[in-house]
């Protein structure tokens, strides 16, 4: 079993709580009958007695609630709190297992046989969302994708460009579409049900104001999918194009551009991740992929994206969420080292251990500055208890001198390579790439 360690300042997120009668105590409307609170006398009356609460309760809701007792005791059944901590009962020997993950949100084919099985889960599933007046989507930004007396569909209240591709991942293609109400555009991907996680959404809100993460304007089940619309970035570019094909080109620009340019990379990096932090989440991928800067008008912006491994750092901590935190400050690290040197590692490992190595590709200028930096880093991660490393790391860079002059004197420029005529370039200049050295 994992030991606790000290826990932080943390706001942490409603999340599902699973438990037996017994490891949660009490339960509202249950009474004593169901269960007593560990280190609590139990006072309700023996099998024959009636306790006061179940007295106030009709004759059938009594036999019920014994029934439910006995099955609770012999394991038949569970109890679990859902997300507004309401008890719900989970019987051990549901049918539900006889459905596939494959069949969520489909409609299937019914014969003689497993004609009245599909029939009672649809039923159920229905009767849920009847029960609960559960909606089929949010909207949070209905200023720019506004629904229509609760209804949002394709063609009807947007429309979707396929020639706009935004770009794309694991689960398809990102597109522009466009609000027919608002006038504005989003973007717009699906996620199958199959692989939605509960905990990128909630992270995702939970950053909502902050500037580092693009908006979530709305969500929606559609069948099996969940429909994303969410704040465009455009132009942008990733840092792992920026290091793969502009590297040398950063370079010529000179060590106080390249310095003043990785630390407002990085500073953007951290601000975004302790936020993210302090609100409960791990990011749990953030690769240069998943980094991008975006064109402003008078400068960039680091924007951190694709939460979809988000996950909630429990209180108290345990040894593998603080690993997970700790993950977060390697990912910000690595790529600092990347940008200053031009360095990759293969591993977390290779770089504590071996960090000192991309020293030599760091130019002389501000070397001590970096080497200052990156073992301070590392000594903030490993040595993590009750101060987020993150923060203590950020603390350190406003520490080490004002880069907005040199930043400014460079921006103009680097703008100008990474957003040729406001767009990415599609087929860089092959000659301007630069081999990065990688540490095995």
């Amino acid at each position: 079993m994992e030991e606790d360690v000290k826990s932080c300042e943390i706001n942490r997120p409603t999340t599902l709580a699973m438990s037996t009668c017994e490891e949660r105590g009490t339960l509202s409307g249950f009474g004593n009958p169901l269960c007593t609170p560990r280190g609590e006398e139990d006072t309700s009356p023996g099998p024959t007695g009636v306790s006061p609460e179940l007295q106030e309760l009709s004759p059938r809701s009594q036999e019920r609630l014994r029934q439910l007792k006995i099955d609770l005791s012999q394991g038949k059944a569970k109890l679990e709190y859902d997300k507004n901590n309401k008890v719900r009962v989970n019987y051990c020997d549901d049918k539900s297992s006889q459905f596939k993950m494959k069949d969520i949100g489909k409609v299937l084919e019914t014969d003689q046989e497993n004609k009245e099985e599909v029939l009672n889960r649809v039923m159920q599933v229905i009767e849920f969302m009847k029960s609960q007046n559960a909606p089929q989507g949010a909207a949070f930004n209905s200023a720019k994708t506004k629904p229509q007396y609760g209804y949002y569909e394709k063609g009807q209240h947007y429309t979707m460009n396929m020639d706009q591709i935004l770009g794309g991942g694991v689960h398809g293609k990102v597109v522009m579409v466009y609000d027919e109400k608002t006038k504005e555009q989003s973007a717009f991907k699906k996620v199958m049900l199959l692989d939605f996680r509960e905990e990128e959404i909630r992270a995702w809100v939970a950053m909502e104001d902050n500037p580092h993460f693009p908006e979530l304007y709305m969500l929606k089940v559609e069948g099996d999918k969940v429909l994303l619309f969410m704040e465009p970035l455009q132009p942008k570019i990733t840092l792992t194009e920026v290091i793969d094909q502009y590297f040398s080109q950063l370079q010529r620009q000179g060590p106080a551009a390249q310095w003043s340019f990785s630390i407002f990379v990085v500073k953007g990096l951290l601000e975004a991740i302790q936020a993210l932090h302090e609100k409960g989440y791990t990011h749990n991928d953030l690769h240069t992929g998943n980094i991008l800067l975006e064109d402003t008008k008078s400068s960039m912006e680091v924007k951190v994206v694709d939460l979809g491994l988000a996950e909630v750092i429990p209180n108290p901590l345990t040894v593998t969420s603080k690993a997970k935190v700790t993950d977060d400050l390697w990912n910000i690290l690595r790529t600092f080292i990347a940008l200053c040197a031009g360095y990759t590692f293969e591993s977390t490992y290779d770089m504590t251990k071996h960090w000192r190595d991309a020293l030599h590709y760091v130019d002389e200028s501000f070397r001590k500055e970096f080497e200052e930096i990156v073992a301070f880093c590392i000594d903030a991660a490993l040595n993590f208890a009750t101060e987020l490393p993150a923060g203590k790391l950020l603390n350190k860079l406003n520490e080490a001198g004002d880069i907005a002059e040199d930043l400014k004197d460079c921006m103009s420029v680097l703008k100008g390579i990474f957003f040729s005529d406001g767009f990415m370039p599609i087929h860089p200049d092959q000659t301007d790439k630069v081999i990065f050295t990688t540490l095995m």
